[in-house]
């Protein structure tokens, strides 16, 4: 395998650059654009309709449901909470998320216990 070149000095944050480059163009573009296009208070309106949007798939479908199954749901309905969340972005370049790191162990105690010992 062919050494990656690091903007970190510690091997486990190396950055592929190679594979950054879709990450960065976004955001080069994101800068750029408002340059090359008219302002029109529609645009603005869209941009924070579709902000406001992809906040609340973020929230719906990784916060509340992914991590606390705050509700129940269909296995269509999963995907649908799935592919919403996305739409923010939640992937990094390499195809891989948040939810690909190990989690710590739980405790084994339960939530009574844990209540009664704070």
């Amino acid at each position: 395998m062919t050494e990656v070149r690091a903007l970190a000095s510690g091997e486990d944050e190396k950055l592929d650059l190679w594979n950054s480059i879709p990450f960065f163009a976004a955001h080069a573009v994101a800068i750029v654009a408002p340059f090359f296009l008219p302002f029109s208070w529609k645009l603005v309106a869209l941009a924070v309709l579709l902000y406001y949007a992809r906040m609340a798939g973020t929230t719906i479908g990784y916060h509340r449901y992914a991590s606390h199954r705050g509700f129940k749901t269909s296995r269509a309905f999963q995907f649908v909470l799935a592919f919403w969340a996305q739409t923010s972005g939640g992937a990094t370049s390499d195809g891989s998320s948040a939810s690909d790191t190990p989690r710590p162990e739980r405790s084994r105690t339960s939530r009574a216990t844990r209540r009664c010992a704070g």
